[in-house]
């Protein structure tokens, strides 16, 4: 089971590269890198404070393709990472407000990975309305939802 996880995840990795390479240099030079801060419910009494780092590209006028990790910050659950694949949709609602939604599939473990993550999967479709304050400094809120299936 955890191969076979890993092998989709490396093959993910792969097609995203692949497409990242084959992307026009217009595209490929509209890189950001993201952080964010979110807080997990992992059950009924335990939560889980995840920070998050991923490069995205401008794949198209719409669409943006990205890696990034997911990494336990609070919690008892420290040591927990994934790393994955991200692709979201874009909508500009006015020169600085953007919507976007998206999708983050990823794996990984570590302390006490195999409970949380059962074979390592991560599931997280995700949307945001963001503010560009400048062009180095955007602010955005959104919701969430994980799944380990």
């Amino acid at each position: 089971m955890h191969l076979k996880v890993l092998f989709l995840m490396a093959l993910a990795m792969t097609i995203a590269t692949t497409s990242i390479a084959q992307m026009p240099e217009a595209a490929r030079s509209n890189g950001r890198v993201s952080s964010i801060y979110e807080e997990w419910i992992v059950s009924g009494n335990e939560t889980m404070g995840m920070s998050g780092l991923a490069l995205h590209f401008k794949a198209t006028q719409y669409l943006d393709l990205g890696v990034g990790t997911w990494m336990a910050v609070r919690g008892n659950r420290g040591g927990f990472i994934t790393l994955g694949v991200d692709a979201a949709l874009r909508w500009p609602l006015t020169d600085q407000l953007t919507a976007r939604t998206g999708l983050f599939l990823g794996a990984g473990g570590g302390r006490d990975g195999l409970r949380l993550a059962g074979g390592g999967l991560m599931i997280r479709p995700h949307a945001r309305i963001s503010w560009d304050v400048t062009p180095w400094l955007t602010l955005a809120t959104g919701m969430s939802f994980v799944s380990f299936p």
